[in-house]
């Protein structure tokens, strides 16, 4: 039996390798699903705790325990936003993963989500959301909400999607069904074209850079390329997003990757951004909008300049015109005086004075 195995691993080693290859992934993932995104990796298992709910499943530490009950609430209102905006339940039970440091965060996680305040690992058998309980103490609950929601969104995607997307799309529909776009983001995007800065689209199909400047650029560019996109098809957010989901969507996800689509959309969605519709977008601008407001301040400030020295020199002018006309006055009036009379030796009255 052994000589038989040793046989057919000599004649088609490609198979073995191929088999080892697999076992190697499987043990891996394996290792990944069971230990990585759980607190007991980390910490003694008395520090633990866990709380569960029908639709979750809280890791915590027990420090953390008097904030817990929010989390939940937030949790659950953002799963019922889901609802609403993409028109289905998420029928499934989250687990939520509260890390206590932005180092375990990242550490967990991976060094690409070091500016991030939760990320999704969709799995079907038990999708899990992992927080950055560090950073979510320095937010608002309003933007905490809106984060939960945004990974909610991922796990949606993840789960009735029948093909992975481009991350550049997913992220572009989770931004935009989160709430995180507005209109300073769009005009830093329309600000990107005008310069030339945007990231072409196919360096953001599987990861987004590390920088956190360049990575929020990443993530307006997605939003704004799925919001012109719904445009184009003039759908509601729901009716777009089911496009995609399903076995229908397969040829829509097939789309996405495909450069014969996907150059020439992101061609029309650039010289939209360029148009003459979109100038009004640059004062809204931040950077833009100061410092066009230093370039009227400069050009308030030079028009009062060279007004006051246009005003001086017709001052300088009419002085010497006054000037001029006085000696003029005076050398006529001396020209054309009375001569004086001779003075004779006469006598003079008393009263002549």
């Amino acid at each position: 039996m052994i000589l038989i195995t040793n046989i057919v691993a000599w004649r088609k080693p490609w198979r073995v390798s191929r088999l080892v290859c697999a076992v190697f992934i499987l043990c891996s993932y394996a290792a990944y699903a069971t230990t990585t995104l759980t607190l007991r990796s980390y910490f003694p298992k008395e520090r633990v705790r866990a709380r569960e709910t029908m639709n979750f499943v809280v890791e915590y530490l027990a420090e953390d325990e008097p904030w817990i009950d929010d989390v939940i609430s937030r949790a659950g209102a953002a799963r019922n936003s889901l609802r609403s905006v993409v028109g289905e339940a998420l029928l499934v039970q989250v687990r939520l993963v509260v890390a206590p440091t932005r180092e375990l965060f990242v550490k967990m996680v991976g060094r690409w989500a070091e500016n991030s305040v939760a990320v999704a690992a969709v799995r079907r058998a038990e999708p899990t959301v992992v927080l950055n309980a560090e950073a979510i103490r320095r937010g608002t609950p309003a933007n905490f909400q809106a984060t939960l929601l945004h990974e909610f969104v991922h796990i949606y995607l993840g789960l009735r999607c029948m093909r992975p997307l481009p991350r550049w799309f997913e992220e572009g529909v989770a931004t935009l069904a989160a709430g995180e776009w507005d209109t300073e983001d769009a005009a830093s995007v329309t600000w990107a074209a005008f310069i030339g800065g945007l990231i072409p689209i196919h360096q953001l199909e599987h990861s987004f850079p590390v920088d956190a400047a360049v990575q929020q650029l990443a993530y307006r560019q997605s939003a704004s390329l799925v919001q012109f996109m719904m445009t184009q098809r003039q759908q509601s957010f729901a009716r777009f997003v089911s496009n995609f989901t399903g076995e229908k969507g397969l040829p829509e996800i097939a789309q996405l990757w495909n450069p014969i689509y996907r150059d020439p959309l992101e061609l029309s969605w650039r010289k939209e951004l360029r148009s003459f519709r979109n100038w009004a977008l640059l004062s809204f601008h931040s950077g833009l909008f100061w410092a066009f407001v230093a370039v009227l301040t400069l050009a308030a400030w030079l028009v009062k300049y060279l007004r006051n020295r246009a005003r001086r020199r017709e001052w300088e002018e009419e002085e010497k015109i006054y000037q001029a006309l006085d000696e003029e006055e005076k050398s006529s009036a001396s020209r054309y005086a009375d001569p004086e009379e001779d003075e004779d030796d006469e006598p003079r009255p008393p009263w002549y004075a």
